[in-house]
């Protein structure tokens, strides 16, 4: 069972805390949206007292920007944006991840491919404020209208590899397998916060609580358990 988000109420679950604060850090969810005409923030790290600060990954519109991901460290003035080379199917299950290596290294995949970079040097700080469904910034903008479902962040840090670079290259061959169905929790390595939202919205490893604005239990996309198919 997913959670549905109804963007008119601005539905939205939150914990006022950053959970991984800074690069290296990846996050990943499921999503199905049935709006093209609005922008989706499905998932943020951010500056809750202001406007100026943020890691995100929000869906784009329909026409010129082809309903893509992108994956979006902002300080003000100052935006990193990579976007992915193919879009999204509305009323569909895909899935998003995006990785932040370092403060010039952004990456952006849909459904497992589609990689977008971008090498603008953005470092976000202040965060102190994780939402699922819009922005965790002062101001609640971009809510999602649709449903989302395996929400999960990983502290790159711990990763092998003599740079953030190569930790990110590292945690980047895992994410075709994301996007094929199983869940996070079979790569547990630098996992600090899983939701499923099946039913709760407990987190499954790191304990992080949220605060649910709105949302009601939806369908659930197919998933591949570590025992098995759901």
């Amino acid at each position: 069972m997913s959670r549905l988000f109804d963007d008119g109420a601005t539905d939205r679950l939150y914990i006022n805390q950053a959970i991984v604060p800074a690069v290296p850090l990846a996050m990943a969810c499921n999503f199905n949206s049935n709006d093209t005409s609005i922008f989706h923030a499905i998932m943020c790290i951010a500056d809750k007292d202001n406007t100026n600060d943020m890691f995100v990954m929000r869906l784009l519109t329909a026409g010129g920007l082809a309903q893509k991901l992108s994956v979006i460290a902002w300080h003000n003035p100052l935006t990193q944006a990579a976007v992915t080379s193919t879009g999204y199917t509305i009323n569909t299950w895909h899935h998003a991840c995006g990785i932040w290596a370092t403060s010039t290294d952004g990456r952006s995949f849909i459904d497992g491919g589609s990689k977008g970079t971008d090498a603008t040097n953005v470092t976000p700080v202040n965060l102190d404020r994780m939402s699922i469904g819009a922005e965790a910034r002062s101001s609640t903008l971009f809510p999602v209208s649709g449903m989302l479902a395996e929400v999960a962040i990983w502290d790159l840090s711990v990763w092998p590899g003599a740079t953030n670079v190569l930790k990110a290259d590292g945690f980047e061959r895992i994410v075709a397998s994301l996007a094929k169905g199983y869940t996070p929790d079979h790569f547990p390595l630098g996992l600090v916060a899983y939701w499923p939202l099946i039913r709760t919205i407990n987190d499954k490893v790191g304990g992080y609580s949220l605060t649910a604005s709105g949302t009601t239990v939806s369908n659930h996309p197919r998933i591949i358990l570590p025992h098995g198919v759901q």
